[in-house]
């Protein structure tokens, strides 16, 4: 019997491990690896009741099926998040990920979020005014703005779930792993009151429009989970300027 402690205390620890770690992606691999080790331990529970049996070697099989599974999603993960680190793919003002990170990294990312069972959500944010401010302080005082965007973006997600990526001049996408589509109204929140703190220090202040879309609600490819987030974008910087109404 002492094989069937020892591997329920490694589905325990496991699980309690995956439990105290905030990174979502890192729970679901842990959930992963947790039940295959619970398979195993009804395998050896079976087979002690009844000597051997098919039901016993079917869940033996099926660990180790579970077990593969839980490995190559942490080394897809892993070797996505290694991808990240290359200069290649950063944006040099702002130093978000750039266009080529979007079309090289982001589709192999996605596709792990999906496979641990987790949704997702595209946001788009653009900042309001941009030309105005370029038009009248200079560009410099325009790249200071999208930068100073940047920075507050990227202290309000989540560093090893969440990515941001400078789409274009003044236009970022985040993609977050979530669990319901409510989750994102939280980052969403948490990024306006960290632009609103940082406005009080600010001579020109940051102004933005945001939309977003969630999957599978909004969309079941990324591609119309962008043209959602974007339209939607749209419609909130044109009832700023009053153009429709809200």
């Amino acid at each position: 019997m002492w094989e069937v402690y020892t591997v329920l205390f490694i589905a325990i620890l496991i699980f309690g491990v995956g439990y105290l770690v905030k990174d979502l992606l890192f729970r679901r691999l842990a959930l992963l690896y947790s039940t295959a080790f619970l398979l195993l331990v009804s395998s050896y529970t079976l087979r002690s009741i009844k000597q051997e049996s098919i039901y016993s070697t079917f869940l033996n099989l099926l660990f180790y099926v579970m077990l593969l599974y839980a490995f190559l999603l942490s080394y897809k993960l892993v070797k996505t998040q290694k991808k990240e680190t290359e200069k290649k793919y950063l944006d040099g003002l702002t130093e978000a990920f750039n266009r080529l990170y979007l079309e090289e990294v982001l589709p192999r990312r996605i596709k792990t979020i999906l496979n641990l069972g987790l949704n997702y959500f595209v946001a788009f944010l653009d900042l309001d005014n941009l030309k105005q401010v370029n038009d009248t302080y200079g560009h410099l005082k325009g790249d200071e703005l999208i930068k100073n965007l940047a920075k507050v973006i990227k202290q309000s997600i989540r560093s090893h779930e969440d990515v941001v990526i400078r789409y274009g001049g003044d236009e970022f996408l985040i993609v977050a792993p979530i669990r319901s589509c409510g989750d994102s109204l939280i980052l969403l929140e948490r990024i306006e009151r960290n632009i609103e703190e940082l406005n009080s220090s600010l001579d020109i202040p940051i102004s933005i429009s945001v939309g977003f879309a969630c999957y599978p609600d909004d969309g079941k490819d990324f591609k119309k989970l962008l043209e959602v987030a974007d339209k939607r974008m749209y419609q909130i910087k044109l009832a700023k300027k009053g153009l429709i109404s809200t």
